[in-house]
């Protein structure tokens, strides 16, 4: 029939279509206390330790201790957020963090 002959073939989900991707890269920007931003490629697998140590080289806006907040969620990084990767806090493939003084 006319119907058949028009209608377009559903697509046919695989399960595993629902899991995320999987990325090797994070590209962080980060906002700092002055309202500049610093953005740089990280591996999804480094700790968080390694973009606060990258944000204490090369910050613009002083120095002194700063928390890592992510603005949505709203999440206020912890010291034990450090020890876990990028992958792991979902920030990959790409973030904005904030840096706000302790």
């Amino acid at each position: 029939t006319i119907s058949q002959q028009n209608a377009v073939p559903t697509p046919v989900v695989q399960p595993n279509e629902s899991v995320k991707k999987s990325y090797d890269e994070c590209r962080i920007q980060v906002r700092l206390t002055d309202g500049k931003s610093i953005q740089h490629t990280f591996k999804a697998n480094e700790q968080l330790a390694a973009v606060r140590l990258w944000i204490e080289m090369n910050r613009s806006d002083g120095v002194g201790k700063f928390n890592i907040v992510q603005t949505f969620p709203r999440i206020v990084y912890t010291d034990l957020d450090m020890m876990r990767t990028l992958a792991e806090l979902s920030l990959v493939p790409a973030t904005t963090l904030i840096i706000t003084k302790v």
